[in-house]
């Protein structure tokens, strides 16, 4: 049996146990939410350690074969894997079977056995969340458990009455709360499920589908080419809520084609990095975070959903908008000789290819609506249909329309496997975050915390909302560095969210505010975590492309701000289409100040107009002022677009 492992690219060169182990698991484990979504046979706590307790399997696994682990090779590095697996099956399977005992019989007792499995559980999550997510959230909840021991040492705010090892083993594990509380369940039921199904739409050669669709729209006019990045990135961030997973997907097509067409490397992989990053606040997924919004505001899903849409397209459409304006200045300078064999490809080809793999995702997506939105199913269920109406129609597909029916099922099984492995290797990382993030609301609940550092940042701010939003920003982009979008949305939502309700900001208004504020790290530096893959795509200084991405991704900075000043946007009243609009062309007049290809001094001054104009539109609230300053911005959209389209092409000096 061959155990030697290849690290360059994370697969086993022979069969072997772990691969037995990991392929079981990434059938059941997907397998048992699908189930689970449907039957609900258990209460979804003690689902959630069933699910923990897979997530970690997968994280064991991958992990240790892929990086080692303790400096370990061979069968001493095999030997720790296994035994590690079996421990965390183990523990999770005592928790499950032990659940009705420690929520009813004995909470609150002293029994050996179950702080002994509290504390490998907690190691377990503790020591694959560093090794999955890094150091640096390691150290965020070895700090948060620091302050549980040394409250009574601390001066001032900070000062509590302070937990023993007993009081933090309670509420991280044995009260059910902690690693197995809400997050971890939402993570379990809510978002796994539509992990799944997004996977499996990947899985059957979406993201191929997606990129052939976005070259057909834009093939007619090679000045449309860039707009293949936010096209595809938009569509694709339906399904896919990792920044960095978008980037490295899109980008890699993306990127050298717009290079190739005379678009700097810099500005082609800032263009990308915003679209995919950007695609964490796309309906229906938004990053996995609208599943925990509808949870924390008690709505249902598909309200959350609706109301994402709207500022998800008008960032798109100043997106494509400042995309066009680049476009313009470098594209023009390209032989349309040049095109890629790529985009060679005829039309009825693409759309030849197209029809058949997009009727099973547009069952899906009409299943998923009308259960949601006109029935109001609840989301397991309705999950668990979108998921059946899309494989039936998928498995119909290959059987009579593609390969016959031998090779259909093979086909159909090929993309089954694959869906349920991307879908297991997207949710596991995930669930042991939602177990580590459990520890650290915990925390901040059993201390007082969290309400301490809502009065802090009340007090800072005063009456202001904009200095209020304005720190809730800073503390997304920090608290980013760190972890992803949903973990920081997490986080910083039970931090500011009283404060933000204190100014007098609704809770729908902060909890898309923070969302919005939590994903900006993604094209920030230091971290940038979009613009370094990106950046490593196109070949091109990092520090530029994050320039470029911030530039280029501007309404993502200004949203959270027009959430407080126009709330009727997310509000899906009567006022909300005039809102859109408002929006919209403000958002339009501060794209074109930042975006336009203008030089000089009297490009500066149009600069400075443009962004004035349209920031008045946004913020002033007397309509009778910033209704004008709209009109004038909308003119003068109209005045530069027939100018550029009208204009003398750009010279390759000009480039």
């Amino acid at each position: 049996m061959n155990t030697e492992y290849m690290t360059t690219d994370n697969k086993i060169a022979g069969y072997s146990i772990a691969d037995i182990i990991l392929n079981v698991f990434i059938v059941l484990y997907p397998l048992s939410i699908i189930l689970y979504a449907h039957f609900v046979w258990d209460a979804t706590a003690r689902f959630g350690a069933m699910f923990l307790g897979g997530s970690l399997v997968i994280c064991i696994i991958n992990n240790i074969r892929a990086k080692g682990i303790y400096h370990l090779t061979g069968k001493r590095r095999d030997i720790l894997m296994y035994a590690l697996v079996i421990l965390s099956l183990v523990t999770m399977g005592y928790f499950y079977l032990e659940y009705m005992n420690l929520l009813v019989v004995r909470i609150r007792s002293t029994f050996i056995p179950d702080y002994i499995m509290a504390v490998i559980a907690l190691y377990l999550i503790v020591e694959f969340t560093r090794k999955t997510m890094g150091w640096i959230l390691f150290g965020m909840v070895s700090i948060f458990w620091a302050y549980a021991f040394l409250g009574p040492y601390l001066p001032g705010i900070l000062h509590h009455p302070g937990l023993d090892f007993r009081g933090v083993i309670q509420y991280s594990v044995l009260e059910l709360g902690g690693i197995f509380g809400t997050i971890t369940q939402v993570i379990a039921t809510w978002v796994a499920i539509f992990v799944i199904w997004a996977s499996l739409v990947l899985g059957f050669h979406g993201t191929e589908l997606i990129m052939k669709a976005a070259q057909a729209i834009v093939r007619k006019s090679k000045h449309m080419l860039a707009q293949i990045a936010v096209l595809a990135s938009m569509v694709l961030g339906m399904f896919s809520g990792s920044a960095a997973g978008n980037a490295a997907g899109t980008g890699s097509f993306t990127i050298p084609l717009m290079k190739r067409y005379g678009i700097p490397a810099r500005i082609a992989a800032g263009i990308e990095s915003v679209s995919s990053s950007a695609g964490q606040v796309m309906p229906p997924i938004m990053g996995a975070a609208a599943f925990l919004m509808a949870d924390f505001l008690g709505m249902y899903y598909f309200e959350i959903v609706l109301i994402g849409f709207c500022p998800a397209i008008i960032f798109y459409i100043c997106a494509a908008v400042a995309v066009y304006f680049i476009s313009r200045k470098y594209l023009s300078a390209t032989p349309v000789e040049e095109e890629d064999e790529v985009q060679q490809e005829t039309t009825s080809e693409a759309y030849k290819v197209g029809l058949y793999d997009i009727i099973p995702i547009i069952t899906s997506f009409a299943t998923l609506i009308y259960l949601m939105g006109v029935l109001q199913m609840g989301i397991l269920l309705a999950g668990f249909w979108t998921i059946v109406s899309f494989l039936v129609p998928r498995l119909i597909v290959d059987l009579v329309l593609r390969r016959g029916r031998a090779s259909g099922f093979v086909q159909f099984g090929k993309g089954l496997m694959s869906g349920f492995s991307q879908a297991s290797n997207t949710l596991a990382p995930i669930g042991v975050l939602g177990g580590a993030l459990g520890i650290v609301v915990g925390t901040l609940s059993v201390t007082g915390l969290g309400v301490k550092i809502s009065a802090i940042m009340v007090d800072t701010a005063g009456d202001s909302m904009i200095l209020l939003m304005i720190l809730v920003m800073i503390v997304g982009i920090l608290f980013g560095m760190a972890v992803g979008t949903v973990a920081t949305y997490v986080l910083v939502i039970i931090l500011a969210a009283p404060a933000l309700l204190h100014v007098g900001i609704s809770p729908v208004c902060s909890h898309f505010a923070v969302f919005y504020c939590a994903m900006l790290s993604a094209i920030t530096p230091p971290v940038a975590v979009a613009c370094v893959v990106t950046a490593g795509i196109a070949k091109a200084s990092f520090f530029s492309v994050c320039r470029e991405a911030m530039r280029i991704g501007s309404p993502l900075f200004i949203l959270p701000f027009v959430f407080m000043t126009r709330p009727e946007l997310l509000a899906l009243s009567s006022a909300t289409p005039l809102a859109i609009v408002i929006t919209l062309v403000g958002m339009i007049g501060i794209t074109m100040g930042l975006n336009l290809p203008l030089s000089g001094w009297q490009g500066t001054v149009k600069r400075v107009i443009y962004i004035a104009l349209g920031g008045i539109g946004l913020f002033y609230p007397i309509e009778s002022v910033a209704f004008p300053c709209l009109g004038i911005v909308l003119v003068f959209f109209i005045i530069e677009m027939l100018r550029m389209s009208k204009g003398k092409e750009a010279t390759a000096e000009n480039v």
